[in-house]
């Protein structure tokens, strides 16, 4: 395999691509807007009061499909503040992280708002400005986990923008052409055990799984499949302890994960190491049964495989042991402002009109083509919405309930180089030149040497 070498579409690149063009499909409806006018519940601009004499620049800083957010709340912003001027800069995924983390470490050219994954939650901390007191008012409005992954060491450093939680999807009509009932995998053997009885009515020309490059359906990445069932197992934070300040990949809650990623990784069950298009194409010719499923991918399944309307359902991923939890979590963004922010009262305005709000939920829903939010009463509309293409099963109503089950995530300093270093530890597992002890232990090792952790 050659995987670990690529740069796999992440969900923010598929909002770039998708943003507007994926809203006239979400929900099947018209999206929450029109879900919540169906139902008769009002969508108002929002009521905040006006802080006198604001006026000045807000800078943003984000990447395609997420900064629309705060372009769609810029009329409201200027309705309530006419002096004031917000200016949305738009950069690369990795170029806004990069230069965030070289503006807050230096000072020097600070924005006013920064919009970044949460995994890098843990390097920012020490620029980020603490919103615990100014989030105190709307907590009991979101979601629980999605407040826990805003915050660091005891500081809400992030309003949360989205909610991850992971499931699977599978194909309702191959399951029972093949005589498989989606009820009774509960536990990876048991996803192993229906990929043989596949494997032998189709002399192999037929898969469980993909594990391909993934740039445009990134589920089908080992190396980010290894992380759901890291956390799944136990390890919330993934590689780190909650304090911070141990490595945690060689447990043996680790290498257990480890085992499940390489016995799913049977070549009798699963492509290993197709390309995107070429997984896209097997999916399109019912060579493939199921993916993970983040609560962003209802979308790149419709974007790449609109043919298959109506065929696809989800359920809850199975179990590494029986008993087992059966549930993940992938990385959601947050919205933070740095210390150092020329501007920060009228940064949090323009913050609590993007996200703080219904509105600004319903907008960001409608401005990213669906992606799953985190306030509640938002949450509790899309919950009894049935969508089409999964066969009017009311997907986001199990999202909901798959995140209420997860205790605890976190990210700590240093989580994407860690990554890095597990993707370059994974492959071998994979190829089965190591054993999961093997590749965890080593991993493990350069971890603690080059992030300074014990």
């Amino acid at each position: 395999m050659s995987s670990c070498k690529r740069n796999p579409m992440s969900r923010r690149d598929f909002l770039r691509l998708s943003a507007g063009a994926a809203t006239a499909t979400v929900l099947a409806s018209g999206g929450l807007k029109t879900a919540l006018a169906q139902e008769g519940t009002p969508t108002p601009s929002p009521t905040f009061t006006p802080i006198p004499g604001l006026s000045g620049d807000v800078v943003v800083w984000g990447w395609a499909g997420e900064a629309d957010l705060f372009r769609a709340a810029a009329p409201e912003m200027k309705k309530l503040y006419p002096d004031v001027n917000v200016r949305v800069e738009e950069m690369s995924y990795e170029d806004t992280h990069t230069n965030i983390l070289a503006a807050v470490n230096t000072g020097i050219g600070v924005p006013d708002v920064v919009n970044f994954d949460v995994n890098y939650i843990g390097d920012f901390a020490a620029g980020m400005m603490d919103l615990t007191d100014k989030m105190q008012p709307y907590l009991d409005e979101i979601m629980p986990i999605s407040v826990k992954l805003g915050t660091y060491k005891g500081q809400i450093l992030g309003v949360p923008q989205d909610s991850q939680p992971v499931g699977m999807f599978y194909r309702s009509d191959l399951f029972e052409k093949y005589g498989l009932n989606a009820d009774q995998i509960l536990t990876y053997d048991d996803l192993i055990a229906a990929g043989k009885k596949v494997k032998d009515a189709t002399n192999g020309e037929v898969k469980m799984l993909s594990m391909d490059s993934g740039s445009k359906l990134s589920m089908g990445d080992p190396h980010l499949i290894i992380d759901l069932l890291l956390v799944q197992n136990g390890l919330g934070g993934t590689y780190f302890n909650r304090d911070d300040d141990k490595v945690v990949v060689d447990t043996p809650e680790a290498i257990e994960a480890m085992d499940a990623l390489q016995r799913i990784s049977d070549p009798d069950i699963c492509f290993i190491d197709m390309s995107d298009d070429a997984a896209i194409a097997a999916y399109g010719a019912d060579k493939i049964l199921t993916t993970f499923a983040p609560g962003w991918f209802p979308f790149a399944m419709q974007g790449n495989l609109a043919q298959l309307s109506g065929k696809w359902r989800m359920m809850r991923m199975p179990a590494i042991k029986a008993g087992g939890l059966r549930a993940s979590y992938q990385i959601p963004t947050v919205t933070g402002i740095p210390k150092a922010a020329p501007n920060p009262v009228a940064a949090w305005e323009l913050t609590r009109l993007a996200l703080v709000s219904i509105e600004g939920q319903i907008k960001f829903n409608e401005v990213t083509g669906g992606v799953l939010p985190t306030w509640k009463k938002a949450l509790d509309t899309l919950a009894e919405k049935p969508i089409d293409y999964f066969g009017g099963q009311k997907i986001y109503g199990l999202y909901v309930a798959i995140a209420e089950d997860i205790p605890d995530v976190w990210f700590g300093r240093g989580w994407p180089e860690a990554r890095s270093i597990m993707r370059n530890h994974t492959e071998p597992a994979i190829r089965r030149e190591q054993t999961p002890e093997q590749a965890c232990k080593a991993a493990a090792e350069e971890m603690r040497q080059k992030l300074n952790k014990s």
